[in-house]
Order: structure tokens, then sequence, then C-alpha cells
């Protein structure tokens, strides 16, 4: 991670600026701190990114949170769940599930909460047997997991 002054400048200041633009869905404050952190040439970083999209996604603005989420270097399973959450919150719940296909494709396995979004898609498309997929991948997880089911409450 690339160290930055104290100040106007440091990490902590636009985590903050950006979770609180996307609390009060306040957009414009949001892009103005997204196009500081391009000109600084941290808008790649990981958690800077995830917390962009998350705040474009609250916005209602799906195609700026996808165009973050393709610029984030190293994308993880918050990453792909945040994008995921963001689309079925804007009615993109196909989007949703074509998103989910990907990050098994791109070997990223789903935490509780990646499952619980995607089973969320899919219950607001009525994809019955779908769901039925997701629930049966979950189970087979848990199987593979040396917590087991222990690890969800």
């Amino acid at each position: 991670m690339q160290a930055l002054p104290l100040g106007g400048n440091s990490w902590s200041f636009y985590a903050q600026l950006i979770k609180r633009c996307g609390a009060s869905e306040d957009c414009a404050a949001g892009r103005a701190a997204h196009r500081e952190l391009q000109r600084l040439g941290i808008d790649q970083d990981t958690y800077l990114g995830n917390l962009l999209v998350q705040m474009y996604g609250k916005c209602g603005y799906v195609e700026e949170a996808m165009a973050v989420f393709q610029r984030i270097k190293d994308r993880n399973v918050f990453s792909w769940t945040i994008l995921m959450d963001a689309c079925t919150e804007n009615g993109l719940s196909e989007l949703t599930l074509e998103l989910f296909r990907r990050m098994l494709l791109e070997g990223i396995r789903p935490d509780r909460v990646a499952y619980l979004g995607v089973l969320k898609a899919c219950s607001e498309l009525r994809y019955l047997e779908e769901g039925r997929e997701v629930e049966n991948l979950l189970l087979w997880q848990l199987g593979k997991c040396e917590k087991g089911v222990r690890e969800f409450p």
C-alpha cells in the first residue's frame, strides 16, 4: 500500500469521505473524491476501490460501480459481493447471477454474505431452480469447511 502524507491526502481521510458520500447518497462529492484518487494514482487500491463501488451502488450508478470494479487490481470476495449487492439493490438481479458465475470461474470462494446476496437475487427473480443450485453449492462448500455448519449461525 502506498503511503500518503497525513492531512487531506491520507487514506483514512478518503475512506471516511467515500463512506459518508455513500451513506448520504451524495454522489457529486463522491465523484469528486474519486477524481482525486485517480489524480493521486490510488483509485485501483482494493480497499478504496471497494468503497467506491459501494458508494456508486448506493447512489444508483451501477455502470460507474462496474467501471471502478474493473480497475481494482486485487479483487477479493468483498469486491465481488459489493458489486453484486449494488446490482441487486438497483433491480439488476440477472446481472448479480452472472457476476456470481464469473466470480466462481475466477476461483473466488463465496462467503456467507455473497451467498445471501445471490440467494436474494434468485428470490427477487423467482428463480427457484437457480436458488436450489446455489443452496446446493453452499451446502457442498460447508461440507468442505473444517468448521462446517458451526461457521454459519
